[in-house]
């Protein structure tokens, strides 16, 4: 594979975006803010109750909804939590810095906001069984793969033979979900967690790209799940794409646009 190859390549895992643009226009309905709580330094936990109509149009990790509130754009939010765990109520995971979670830490438990049915595909969870799975992301990225936690803990016999966390954040604080850390890796995973205040200890990294370098795994039977910053994205689908990792086994959960390629 020449350089130009590698990097049309690399724009195609990067630049995959969802099927229904954010801007058109969607049924979307109430939904009820069932609790609030700050995740990490940086972040709210929101869980919605939703209707059984609408509960039902999440089937796999890595789907995401398009969330509305008055006189904001609306936006795109993963569900952080597992299909086999939603039971009527959907996770997310909301930066604070933003204008969303901004407005959002103006509501409390009884009020309503507007979301769409899940969309997406998700993650390709049937090629993740029985393979090695490392997951890249950064930040809100996280949300995508705790769903896919949670599916692989209720439901070992679709578990991947081992999965690797690459995880990071700008400061060690910012982690999100940590206090499921230890039921994650008592599941199997492994995890690394990269930020700048970890970076100086002796086996801490800043980026997740070179955790992944320093761990330097076999990847004869791997697949990739990517969500966070495109620089990341870039940066990671580069190293494997010239590791020899088929772009078919790199995956965004924005959509399996890779499947197809040669």
């Amino acid at each position: 594979m020449d350089e130009r190859d590698l990097a049309q390549r690399v724009d195609t895992i990067v630049e995959a975006t969802p099927t229904i643009p954010l801007e058109t226009d969607r049924t979307v309905h109430s939904a009820t803010i069932d609790a609030m709580w700050d995740e990490g330094a940086s972040y709210l936990g929101l869980r919605l109750a939703v209707p059984d109509p609408l509960a039902e149009t999440f089937t796999a990790p890595g789907q995401y909804v398009t969330l509305r509130l008055d006189n904001l754009e609306p936006r795109f939010l993963v569900i952080a939590n597992g299909p086999s765990r939603a039971n009527g109520a959907w996770e997310f995971l909301v930066d604070e810095a933003t204008d969303l979670g901004q407005a959002i830490a103006g509501l409390k438990p009884g009020d309503s906001v507007s979301v769409s049915g899940a969309e997406g595909p998700g993650y390709p969870m049937q090629r993740a069984t029985g393979a090695d799975v490392h997951c890249f992301v950064t930040g809100s990225g996280v949300a995508s793969i705790r769903p896919a936690m949670h599916l692989w803990e209720d439901r070992p016999e679709l578990a991947p033979r081992s999965v690797t966390i690459y995880y990071g954040e700008s400061a060690s604080h910012d982690f999100a979900f940590d206090r499921e850390f230890d039921e994650w890796t008592g599941a199997g995973a492994t995890i690394y967690l990269c930020a700048a205040d970890l970076a100086e200890a002796d086996d801490g990294h800043r980026y997740v790209q070179h955790a992944f370098e320093a761990h330097d795994p076999d990847l004869d039977d791997v697949v990739v799940f990517l969500s966070g910053a495109p620089v990341m994205k870039r940066a990671v689908a580069d190293l494997l794409l010239r590791r020899g990792v088929p772009i078919q086994a790199i995956a965004t959960n924005m959509g399996d646009e890779t499947s197809e390629d040669e």
